[in-house]
């Protein structure tokens, strides 16, 4: 029983060519001579023999680590020395090609990089949170969870506004001092939505879909330091540029702001951010009777997009714009619309009809009141003309006003407020 024990090993036999130890170590063959390879493997206690050009090694036994050709090749290269190895550039099929998980890491550097620059700091939150918290702000839990470590953590999150709500009270409450509190917060991560009430077909389709979203959060004053005297608060226009800036960032110059509904925004100072005709996300001011609820500090303005279309915008490089050599014209239009239309849809119609003429088309007043009819509100338009290469004619700009006039009685049935006033100008 005990020689059992004691039994000898039967060593394994390693079988190689010459070529295999060029191939795999890229020596020159004048470095691999047949006394040199028997050599090196003598000198480890290895039993060695050659028949037609192959050879035979068995290693010693308490070699253990040597089992296969490219572990003698090892040692071969060893003993010759590294140095004689030449280095090499391996050689490509094609061109070099980018994964999807590249992609997705490139943009998401962008992103960060892009925010950061703008003042703003990324927050981290847990991806669990409750019910409540949700409902509190108009979502709804989708995903439950089956074994939650706690009740405040029993669902998977659904947007991320109540995150950063959450960190700016948290920041407002430690503030101390009698300095205006600043807050710039933004979160890029994705989100958990259910596909139904039993989607899980198997143990890998859980029928849970992830969805990338990116949500900032700002409020205080519009500098971090700045003389009290010059400080203002953050407004609507401060969170636009932020978005605008975003996406021009990455190229994207043509986006549309549309009025927004949403329970946690407020109503007459939120916006929906729409691109190629579809909308990617909304911004705005947080609803008062919510700011009531939380006792917020100060007005707090949150945004949320749809980080997936961003992720797939085809980035352009930026060109290179000349300043302005000759001189531009601008004219002013008081028009009268109706209540249901927007003045973006003012500006779409005068941007289609004055190209390329028309550099900036802008709303500079909106007015309703006793001076305006029922139903109707005044909306001032500024129009800036220019041309590149030469000096525009009075002419040339009156035939253009006269197509835009006609476009926006044609189109939106507005007038100008002022009808008997030439070309609409208020100058």
């Amino acid at each position: 029983m005990r020689n059992q024990f004691f039994q000898k090993k039967e060593l394994q036999e390693i079988c190689f060519r010459t070529e295999d130890i060029q191939a795999l170590l890229g020596l020159p063959l004048s470095l691999l001579t047949d006394e040199k390879i028997e050599t090196i493997l003598k000198n480890l206690a290895c039993q060695v023999h050659q028949e037609e050009k192959t050879w035979k090694v068995i290693p010693p036994s308490y070699r253990l680590d040597l089992k296969i050709k490219e572990d003698l090749a090892e040692e071969i290269a060893r003993s010759i020395g590294y140095e004689h190895i030449p280095s090499t550039l391996p050689s490509l099929g094609g061109f070099p090609t980018f994964s999807d998980a590249h992609r997705l890491f490139q943009r998401l550097s962008q992103t960060r990089k892009s925010l950061c620059c703008l003042g703003l700091y990324e927050v981290i939150n847990s991806i669990f949170t409750s019910p409540q918290q949700l409902a509190l702000f108009g979502f709804k839990a989708q995903v439950k969870l089956l074994n939650p470590v706690a009740e405040d953590k029993s669902v998977l999150i659904a947007s991320l506004i109540p995150g950063l709500v959450k960190n700016a009270l948290y920041n407002e409450k430690h503030h101390f001092g009698s300095d205006p509190l600043a807050i710039r917060l933004f979160e890029l991560r994705p989100l958990f939505f259910s596909q139904g009430e039993n989607p899980a077909s198997s143990q890998w389709d859980t029928g849970i879909q992830e969805k990338w979203k990116l949500a900032f959060l700002v409020s205080g004053p519009q500098y971090a330091e700045s003389l009290v005297s010059e400080q203002r608060e953050i407004d609507f226009y401060d969170v636009k540029g932020i978005v605008e800036q975003l996406f021009l960032d990455f190229g994207v110059k043509k986006i549309q702001f549309k009025v927004a509904h949403l329970p946690y925004l407020h109503p007459g100072k939120s916006a929906q951010v729409w691109l190629k005709n579809q909308c990617i996300g909304n911004f705005g001011l947080l609803h008062p009777r919510m700011s009531m609820a939380l006792k917020t500090r100060s007005f707090m303005w949150v945004a949320e997009l749809d980080w997936q279309w961003i992720q797939f915008l085809d980035q352009k490089p930026r060109k290179f714009e000349a300043v302005e050599e000759f001189p531009n014209m601008e004219r002013d239009f008081a028009l009268l619309v109706p209540l249901h239309l927007s003045a973006e849809q003012v500006c779409q119609v005068a941007r289609h009809v004055a190209r390329p003429l028309a550099k900036k088309i802008r709303i500079f007043d909106i007015y309703q009141g006793s001076q305006v009819p029922d139903g109707m509100k005044s909306i001032a338009v500024r129009i800036t003309f220019y041309h590149p290469f030469r000096t525009l004619f009075e002419s040339e700009v009156e035939r253009v006003i006269s197509q835009i006039l006609a476009a926006w009685k044609r189109e939106l049935e507005i007038d100008l407020r002022n009808s008997g006033e030439k070309n609409g100008g208020i100058n």
